[in-house]
């Protein structure tokens, strides 16, 4: 279990060894994105933003989830097909490392 959360954390220092941001980036976009939503809607429909923002924030973080996790783990099996075909290995491994083979 210790040799998959390296093998993720260093997927994730690598996805983003030039970003000053890192992976802060998607939390700070969701957050600006949820609060701009609410404010239009508030306008919109002329009710108050503390009405909508826990729903659009909630809803956004669920969205956001299945669909990284849906398009990772797709990508995951697409990049790895080769050395899936040609290595006996879990398949969480490539889920963990996300390799680009």
């Amino acid at each position: 279990m210790a040799s998959r959360h390296l093998i993720g954390t260093n997927e994730i220092r690598n996805r983003y060894r030039r970003s000053t941001l890192g992976p802060f980036w998607a939390s700070i976009s969701m957050g600006v994105q949820a609060v701009v939503t609410a404010f239009v809607l508030g306008f919109l429909f002329k009710q108050p933003v503390e009405r909508f923002l826990p729903f659009i924030c909630i809803s956004l973080v669920v969205w956001n989830f299945v669909l990284n996790t849906v398009n990772e783990g797709a990508s995951a099996f697409i990049g790895c097909g080769e050395l899936i075909a040609q290595v006996k290995r879990p398949f969480s491994v490539y889920i963990c490392k996300r390799c680009g083979c």
